[in-house]
């Protein structure tokens, strides 16, 4: 794509610039993964972080077949 990049990226370095980049455009974000208690940390040192991080949703990752359609639902509503 014509863009240099260094040999090695690292998830949370990449996660953490695209969290900064949402906040400054003004977008809205949804995290969706992990355990509730780590996603709750998760939003809540991010919003701490980003002042204008809009946070308009967030799910644990251990969700059964029977409540990913009202998951989905709730994304896409958001």
């Amino acid at each position: 794509m014509g863009v240099e990049i260094p040999e090695r990226v690292a998830g949370i370095d990449l996660f953490t610039n695209i969290v900064q980049m949402v906040s400054e455009r003004n977008y809205n974000l949804y995290f969706l993964g992990v355990t509730q208690e780590v996603v709750t940390k998760v939003v809540s040192l991010f919003k701490s972080k980003y002042f204008r991080l809009q946070v308009v949703g967030f799910n644990n990752g251990y969700f059964d077949e029977n409540d990913e359609a009202e998951i989905v639902e709730n994304i896409r509503n958001s």
